[in-house]
């Protein structure tokens, strides 16, 4: 399920107008659902839930604090490549402190 749908023609994400967000910053734009990103998190967790586990988001596949924010709110670890990476998310309140930070050489 995501939170994406049409009504009377329409595309709505979240029941907010795609056709309306485009008038309001132009287009191209990027559009994510945080319901969608936090129900798929869950999902994908749940299925390891029968053993000790942390699902990692790959900072690299997408660093929109937004969608970052949302899916540790939701209890994902970030697998950070770069030490401009961590930088980045510290900068945008994420704090390296409070979660598990994972850097690859």
């Amino acid at each position: 399920m995501d939170y994406f749908h049409y009504t009377d023609n329409r595309l709505l994400c979240e029941e907010v107008s795609l056709e309306e967000i485009a008038e309001k910053v132009g287009t191209p734009f990027y559009c994510y659902s945080e319901r969608t990103l936090k129900r798929h998190f869950r999902v994908f967790s749940e299925a390891f839930s029968a053993i000790d586990h942390l699902v990692c988001y790959s900072v690299k596949a997408n660093s929109n604090l937004a969608v970052v924010d949302a899916l540790v709110q939701s209890g994902s670890g970030l697998d950070i490549v770069s030490g401009g990476g961590a930088g980045a998310r510290q900068g945008g309140g994420v704090s390296a402190g409070a979660h598990r930070l994972f850097r690859c050489r």
